[in-house]
């Protein structure tokens, strides 16, 4: 069963006729779904570890309990379409979060430390992380992202291409040479 929203109900009905009318279920504040080989392009959700209780909350607030990846899963960046991350204390994972604009999923972060300065396709929200509109905010970020594929692909886009032009080690060295120099 997956549950999306009437908009994509409906677009679901006409891509896969075959599907039954009980494996689609409306679900109007977001979405909750299960990947299904049969369909195989479901949204993905990205997070760098085991979500903390921040990410719980904004993954549960938008819906996507059941589409979550994160390490320990085949490719789970190169198949995931957002990009969760909101630390807590540091390490802020920079690393996984340019990974994760090079392969075009949007991140979604917490503004702190670094972040906002590499994050070049996606969403930086600021803190306080724990407040309810940080958390409403991000959760929204995601249901709007997920219902509007030509936003996040746009978005994507720009964030992947920025970052294999500004971050790849052809961009950095010649700044590194010219500072220790």
């Amino acid at each position: 069963m997956i549950a999306v929203s009437e908009f994509q109900a409906e677009q679901y009905r006409r891509a896969y006729p075959f599907l039954s009318a009980d494996f689609i279920k409306v679900c109007p504040l977001g979405f909750n779904m299960k990947l299904d080989k049969d369909i195989g392009k479901m949204p993905w959700v990205a997070v760098s570890d085991a979500p903390n209780e921040v990410e719980q909350e904004i993954i549960d607030r938008a819906g996507v309990g059941d589409d979550v990846r994160g390490p320990g899963e085949d490719h789970y960046l190169e198949r995931s379409r957002i990009f969760l991350h909101v630390p807590l204390d540091e390490p802020y994972r920079c690393e996984v979060v340019l990974q994760a604009q090079a392969v075009g999923a949007v991140p979604v972060v917490a503004a702190v430390g670094c972040l906002p300065e590499l994050v070049k396709g996606g969403y930086c929200i600021r803190p306080p992380v724990t407040s309810e509109a940080f958390i409403d905010a991000a959760a929204k970020r995601i249901v709007h992202l997920l219902m509007h594929e030509s936003d996040r692909l746009a978005v994507a886009e720009e964030g992947r291409r920025r970052t294999l032009v500004e971050n790849t080690w052809e961009a950095v060295a010649p700044l590194w040479r010219k500072v220790f120099s």
